[in-house]
């Protein structure tokens, strides 16, 4: 073959179709990607309900917007999931600007 010289010519099969597969591969190196914005994501959400559980809060029940902060981010990530759903069931793929859009959604819903 001349893309490969020192390998030698298999002779064909009408009965074994061989068709490679890196599957396995794929999905190893994109769970491991995918595990790392997951923590990300997580310590994003944690980081937000921080920030708002100090500055919105009150000492006294009736002036403390701790309630809507919670509110606040599940909806954000109610509307994300919801949102991945929805691609998902018309058939749209993923990109890789996708797992940027819970950042902006925190950062502008909030």
């Amino acid at each position: 073959s001349e893309v490969f010289p020192n390998q030698e010519d298999c002779p064909g099969s009408d009965l074994l179709d061989f068709t490679a597969s890196f599957a396995r591969s794929f999905t190893d190196e994109f769970g491991a990607a995918i595990q790392g914005d997951i923590s990300a994501l997580a310590g994003s959400f944690l980081g937000i309900f921080v920030y708002l559980a100090v500055f919105l809060s009150a000492c006294d029940p009736v002036h403390s917007m701790l309630g809507m902060s919670l509110v606040t981010i599940i909806i954000v990530g109610t509307s994300y999931i919801a949102a991945l759903g929805l691609g998902a069931y018309f058939g749209l793929r993923n990109g890789a600007l996708n797992n940027n859009i819970p950042f902006l959604l925190l950062g502008l819903g909030v």
